[in-house]
C-alpha cells in the first residue's frame, strides 16, 4: 500500500511572495492546490468447496490443489469479466469422499493470487475569498478519482460449490466531483 498527501498554496495574493496587491492578487491570490494519491495490491484469494461437509469442525472445506496457478488466462491482455472468469477451474479437485480426504489441500490463502489493484488519485482545488475584515468565502472543488481508474470487486463467490465460482459482475472508481461554497462571518 502506498499514499501520498500533498498540498500547495500559490505564491500569489496578498501577504504572499508575488502580486501581493491589485486586481490579479485578488484573482490569483488564495488558491489552494491539494492532492490524495492511493496505491495497493490486491489481498490474497482463498477458495473453498462446501459441497461436502467434514463436519470436524476444522474450518470450511478446501478442494485438492492439483496446479499453482490459480488465476484464469485472460482474453487478450485485459480482464473481460463478461468472457473471463476469475479463477482457473483446472488447477481445482473437487473432494468427493469426505471420509477419505476430509479437509483438502488447499491453503486458506494463496498469495500468488490476489484481487485486483486499487488506484486512486484525488485531487482539490481551493479558494480562499476576502468579503470583509471578519467575513470570508471558501471555494473548494473536489475530484474523486481523477483518472477514472476502475477496480474489478472480487468473484461473487470462491466456492467450487456455487454456480457463480469465479464470476466478476461489479467494479468500483467512478469518478465523482463536488463543488463547495462555504461563507464564515
Amino acid at each position: 500500500m502506498f499514499k501520498l498527501t500533498g498540498s500547495y498554496d500559490l505564491p500569489f495574493g496578498e501577504g504572499k511572495k508575488m502580486l501581493t496587491n491589485g486586481i490579479a492578487s485578488r484573482i490569483l491570490g488564495g488558491w489552494n492546490l491539494s492532492s490524495f494519491m492511493f496505491y495497493q495490491s490486491g489481498y490474497p484469494m482463498g477458495i473453498t468447496d462446501t459441497a461436502y461437509q467434514n463436519n470436524l469442525k476444522g474450518g470450511a472445506p478446501r478442494p485438492n490443489v492439483t496446479s499453482n496457478d490459480w488465476r484464469a488466462p485472460s482474453a487478450g491482455d485485459r480482464f473481460d469479466p463478461s468472457v473471463d472468469n476469475f479463477y482457473n477451474l483446472q488447477a481445482f479437485q473437487r473432494r468427493t469422499n469426505p471420509a477419505i480426504d476430509p479437509f483438502g489441500n488447499a491453503p486458506r490463502f494463496d498469495g500468488a493470487t490476489r484481487s485486483f489493484r486499487t488506484y486512486r488519485t484525488n485531487i482539490a482545488v481551493a479558494k480562499a475569498i476576502k468579503i470583509r475584515e471578519r467575513m470570508h468565502a471558501d471555494f473548494r472543488l473536489d475530484v474523486f478519482d481523477l483518472f477514472n481508474q476502475k477496480t474489478w470487486s472480487n468473484p461473487v463467490s470462491s466456492d467450487l460449490a456455487s454456480n457463480q465460482f469465479g464470476v466478476i459482475t461489479n467494479a468500483s472508481g467512478n469518478r465523482n466531483m463536488q463543488l463547495g461554497l462555504k461563507l464564515m462571518f
